[in-house]
């Protein structure tokens, strides 16, 4: 069976890319739900269209679709980036000859944000992860301490035919002065759309619902990359869709309580299918 479509955090979202339109005709077939969830039991599906329209709908991609000139960026914006080069490091690495380091910055970087996590458990599973990551189009970018060559940060990058995604950086906190985010990301967009690869565009993702970043800004203020807006759709297991249409009504006063763990994945669905809904009637 194809895998167009892949579980993850309650739902199923396509694999293709955010300017391809993904089949939906399956949807109405119960058993596929499970069978492209690979038996588990997924609350909706989530998909896009229009990619790239004018129109702010609400939901958007982050990309970079342009190379990036230093002699033509504001003088505060080149600090930055040369201040991370000189700094840092960054190169090509093999994630199975750095499973130890990759695992501490990712754990640092966890524990920076607020993530609660058991330390121990996590660089056991991790490293054995890191070890064993074998995907042909993946690449992993390490960036290192020039004083004293250590891992301080890593970006993954999954890379198609004509399109990158910019699926991980993670960064130790405690080097956040060095500019490494601004290395590692200078470093991915010259490779990505210059050169060899030069693709159409590299995806940091899409809007985030279920928690703040503020990584989507840095990326549009610093490298240029854009809001590629898109319409939002959403498909709901009947009897969730009952739940969701019950609940809409409510879900101002519900917002207020969003971190409440018991209500926080209740309010993101009701934040989606808000957005859902100015999709479908345009604006």
């Amino acid at each position: 069976m194809t895998k167009e479509w892949e579980y993850y955090n309650h739902a199923l979202i396509p694999t293709t890319a955010p300017h391809v339109t993904p089949d939906v005709s399956w949807m109405k077939d119960s058993k596929k739900w499970r069978a492209y969830a690979d038996g588990k039991h997924p609350l909706f599906s989530r998909w896009t269209t229009d990619f790239d329209c004018k129109e702010d709908l609400g939901w958007w991609y982050c990309i970079k679709d342009d190379q990036l000139d230093l002699s033509k960026v504001k003088s505060k914006i080149r600090y930055t980036i040369n201040h991370g080069l000189k700094n840092v490091d960054v190169r090509l690495i093999i994630p199975s000859e750095y499973s130890v380091e990759l695992t501490e910055v990712n754990i640092a970087a966890r524990l920076g944000y607020g993530e609660e996590i058991d330390i121990e458990e996590e660089k056991e599973q991790l490293i054995e992860q890191f070890r064993c990551y074998k995907k042909d189009n993946i690449e992993f970018i390490g960036a290192f301490l020039r004083e004293s060559g250590k891992l301080i940060g890593y970006g993954i990058y999954e890379i198609y035919s004509d399109w990158v995604s910019q699926s991980v950086i993670k960064t130790n906190p405690d080097y956040l002065r060095t500019d490494v985010n601004a290395a590692l990301v200078y470093f991915a967009v010259n490779r990505y759309m210059d050169g060899v690869f030069a693709v159409k565009y590299i995806s940091n993702g899409a809007k985030n619902i279920s928690h703040d970043t503020n990584f989507h800004n840095y990326l549009i203020k610093y490298f240029g990359f854009r809001k590629a807006y898109c319409k939002l759709h959403i498909q709901y297991q009947p009897i969730v869709g009952i739940v969701v249409n019950i609940l809409f009504p409510f879900r101002k006063f519900l917002y207020k309580f969003e971190k409440n763990p018991m209500v926080h994945n209740v309010v993101s669905i009701l934040k989606m299918e808000e957005i859902h809904r100015i999709s479908k009637a345009g604006k």
